[in-house]
């Protein structure tokens, strides 16, 4: 054809026709292609957590009479208190999306905070935390609240705290990525408080007791400027986890206790089964083994054949208008002039 070029109808015809075969392919594989993409599906799984179990206090006395916590609660509250901005394995699986609890028992807080603005001055704390904890000289802890006074002095005003802490019961949320989550964006929230529970040694108001201690521990003590050398001091393990320093004798404080409070309250009973100890074992009968159901809405990712509906029937129109615009020319001219050549 393209040997003997000619100037007629039916040759042009027949060679733009010949063009458009060429280009139709490419173009319409182009207007096919992968695209990444994600779908959800809901999974339930097991998270650990003790909730209020007995097991994680300890006892001094030939009564049982829980008065504190297991070791490995006050290691928990501590990774807790320094894990604002970690990471936790809240399941050991690679699913990744918004996961949601079971109803559960935890232990809650509620709060009268007073902003007072001022100005630091050496005689004033700027944090103290104190609480019903000590009577009569031994350590303490109510079986169904702990009331706790703190203060915190964020750089431009001095919050003055007047809380409890509750056994409650609610659900709790977090984001997951491949099962990890930010300890910070971990949250609960309460559905009702519980009625005091029993005052029952091997009850949920020993886990209760447990849970107060540990979280105690973790944040009392203060932080002040003593007189002398004008620097900071401090004895409290909340002090070191969160004290921003300014320079080498300055350092100021979080701008708020509650997330704090409600963070290491939180993540105690997640925590507080520190390795899986089998049955037949020392210290077995007393693993804390408890879960909760957890509820993943898993993104998966997928990949989808994305179609370009607009390109594909542009080029299908403009290859049926060519062709049926070259068999007509055919069919009504006159019979020379459908010949090539």
């Amino acid at each position: 054809m393209f040997m003997e070029m000619s100037l007629s109808t039916a040759w042009i015809l027949g060679a733009v026709g010949l063009l458009f075969t060429s280009c139709v392919p490419p173009v319409l594989q182009s207007a096919v292609g992968p695209v990444a993409s994600r779908k959800i599906v809901p999974r339930r799984l097991q998270m650990y957590h003790a909730q209020l179990d007995p097991r994680m206090a300890t006892t001094e006395t030939a009564a049982g009479v829980p008065v504190g916590a297991r070791s490995m609660l006050h290691r928990t509250a501590i990774s807790a208190l320094y894990g604002e901005e970690l990471g936790h394995q809240y399941v050991p699986f690679n699913v990744t999306g918004l996961a949601r609890t079971a109803s559960m028992d935890f232990v809650d807080l509620e709060c009268d905070i007073v902003e007072t603005p001022g100005r630091f001055t050496n005689d004033e704390w700027y944090y103290n935390f104190t609480s019903t904890r000590i009577k009569d000289g031994w350590t303490h802890v109510d079986y169904t609240f702990l009331d706790f006074n703190a203060t915190l002095f964020n750089g431009t005003h001095f919050l003055y705290h007047k809380c409890i802490a509750k056994p409650a019961r609610g659900w709790c949320g977090v984001n997951l990525v491949e099962g990890t989550g930010a300890m910070g964006s971990f949250s609960c929230h309460r559905e009702r408080w519980i009625e005091p529970p029993s005052e029952d040694v091997y009850g949920p108001a020993a886990g209760f007791v447990a849970i107060a201690a540990a979280f105690h521990a973790a944040f009392e003590g203060e932080g002040w400027v003593t007189r002398q050398t004008h620097r900071p001091q401090q004895n409290s393990s909340f002090v070191l986890a969160t004290a921003k320093w300014e320079d080498r004798g300055n350092y100021t404080m979080p701008p708020r206790l509650i997330d704090h409070f409600q963070r290491v309250l939180w993540h105690i009973p997640i925590n507080a089964r520190a390795k899986e100890i089998p049955a037949g074992q020392e210290g077995g009968k007393y693993d804390l083994d408890g879960v909760v159901e957890l509820q993943v809405l898993d993104e998966q990712p997928i990949l989808l054949q994305k179609f370009d509906f607009v390109r594909t029937f542009a080029t299908i129109g403009v290859c049926l208008s060519v062709g049926v615009g070259a068999v007509v020319w055919l069919i009504v001219l006159p019979k020379e002039s459908g010949r090539l050549a």
